[in-house]
């Protein structure tokens, strides 16, 4: 059954200073956020309804299979550019969802949710409700578009569902995912979650500050997984008392119904074991339609467990966090020192999770106890400020890679050309000897310079880094190889550069490229040979 999509994305934006809609989000602009979501749902086709600065919003959306729906009315309002969506709607499609451009913390996976309950259900509106709140995305079933038509006046679409009452679907999800972006400040709030929101140490952060605010809190942890579950076991989601989320357990799919039972647990102070998939009779109201099964504990913070762990993610100590999956007793390990007064079994199974950095269940007869490993996160290293490091940089904070540039050349390492990065603007020998260099560090060389990039090569093989990359071609390759043999580099360590860097994808714009050589880093940390 074919779903449409009309996104709406006309309006002009007063409190931003200028149209919102093009903000940068995550490295993207704001509508093409929300209109690659809309895809990614399976949403056909999906028209973007445009009016205010209409070239601009198409030309951020550039590559996108959508259809423009230029609505010259739109200053009329929000009523007007839903008529004027709906209008376009093929006559083959069976159901719209309509969506709006500011809301970024709606998924794919909650859009998908909406035409799993009509498909279910059969109601003529699927809509989604915010803890009180009834707001986008809603789908409507073809049999109620006409009412949609009806007058171009504000608030169309809830005079329609106001006019099917009980017959309208609703699909719960948190409070907190209604957010809208509106204002300058709500623009810094979401560039920090963007950036930080999924890393350990932020939804750690995030639940400290929640009972140091006086609120119940509770930890909900994927504690196993099978077939296509988006999110591996470890993954974990911190839900607050007033029922705000920090992280997250399945990618959107199983939120809000985890969400919901983790207040119950701060509720009654219990742990539960809770399972989602395919085959359960909810799998389509939480959303998890792709096939893939999830078992998530969620339990009640520990606060003073809750205070050692930080302290020890802050100090980059690494630390594994028991739990024991019975009785919800946790405790913290440290395999590497002594003392610990764990048994040798359980000791050596830490140690393991922190060396594959990969959480994993140690099994003592019936006992089963999940071990989380919590360390540094990996480090990227870019030698060189070139126009290749600047997308890389980008794309290594979304894979919550630890990002610094170091180059000598204080024209290129500048704030504006890297926002948000730390930069290092000394010789690498300096410079990568005050970093510390460490087994956790990828250090790949960008500057085309021998006087910048040999010694921090050198550097990083001596330091044992788990990947060493440079850029150049072949022939470059093997000259650089001549130069570090003859400084003394053993065969087996120059072996261990990956030259010229990156996977072999035909690479050939820098954003190409930068994708390449991310993959490699990628492949190393998660494929060690």
């Amino acid at each position: 059954m074919a779903i449409a999509g009309i996104l709406l994305a006309a309006g002009a934006s007063t409190r931003m200073g200028h149209d919102k809609l093009l903000v940068e989000l995550e490295g993207e602009p704001l509508v093409r956020r929300a209109a690659r979501r809309a895809l990614e749902a399976g949403l056909e086709p999906l028209l973007v309804v445009v009016g205010h600065e209409a070239e601009r919003v198409e030309a951020a959306l550039a590559g996108l299979p959508f259809r423009p729906v230029r609505n010259p009315a739109w200053a009329e309002g929000q009523g007007a550019s839903l008529g004027a969506g709906v209008a376009a709607v093929p006559p083959e499609a069976e159901a719209v969802v309509v969506l709006l451009a500011d809301m970024p913390e709606v998924t794919a996976d909650m859009i998908r949710a909406l035409g799993g309950r009509w498909r279910e259900t059969g109601a003529p509106i699927v809509t989604s409700r915010y803890g009180t709140v009834t707001a986008p995305p809603t789908l409507y079933d073809r049999r109620v578009m006409a009412e949609l038509l009806e007058g171009a006046a504000e608030g169309r679409g809830r005079e329609v569902m106001r006019r099917h009452g009980a017959s309208v679907v609703r699909v719960d999800w948190p409070a907190a995912a209604l957010a809208d972006l509106d204002r300058p400040e709500d623009l810094a709030r979401f560039g920090g979650a963007a950036r930080s929101g999924a890393t350990d140490e932020e939804v750690l952060h995030r639940a400290g500050a929640w009972l140091a605010a006086g609120q119940g809190v509770a930890i909900a942890t994927v504690t196993s997984t099978w077939g296509s579950s988006l999110r591996p076991a470890g993954s974990q989601l911190a839900v607050s008392e007033a029922g705000a989320l920090a992280g997250s357990v399945s990618g959107g799919c199983v939120e809000s119904s985890v969400a919901a039972e983790g207040m119950a647990a701060i509720g009654d102070g219990r742990m539960r074991r809770l399972v989602y998939g395919v085959s359960d009779e909810q799998a389509w109201a939480v959303g998890l339609p792709c096939g893939g099964n999830v078992e998530v504990a969620v339990k009640p913070v520990d606060r003073e467990v809750l205070a050692r762990l930080r302290a020890d993610v802050a100090a980059r100590r690494p630390v594994v966090l028991a739990t024991h999956l019975s009785t919800g007793t946790e405790w913290l390990v440290h395999p590497d020192e002594e003392g610990e007064g764990a048994s040798d079994g359980l000791l050596a199974a830490a140690r393991e999770a922190l060396r594959l950095d990969r959480a994993a269940t140690w099994r003592d007869g019936e006992a089963e106890t999940f071990l989380r490993p919590y360390q540094a996160p990996p480090r990227l290293v870019l030698v060189g400020a070139v126009h290749i490091a600047q997308a890389l940089a980008r794309m290594a904070e979304a894979c919550a890679l630890d990002v610094v540039v170091v180059d000598p050349r204080r024209a290129f390492a500048t704030p504006e050309r890297f926002p948000g990065v730390r930069l290092v603007t000394a010789w690498p020998t300096e410079a990568l000897a005050a970093l510390g260099l460490r087994g956790r560090d990828a250090v790949v060389t960008l500057a085309h310079d021998p006087k910048i990039d040999d010694p921090a090569l050198t550097a990083a093989l001596r330091a044992g880094c788990f990947h060493v990359g440079a850029l150049g071609s072949r022939r470059s390759h093997a000259a650089r190889l001549g130069r570090l043999r003859r400084e003394g580099i053993p065969e087996e360590e120059l072996a261990r550069i990956q030259g010229p860097v990156g996977l072999d994808i035909g690479a050939v714009t820098p954003g190409e490229i930068a994708a390449s050589i991310l993959a490699g880093v990628v492949a190393a940390l998660r494929r060690p040979r």
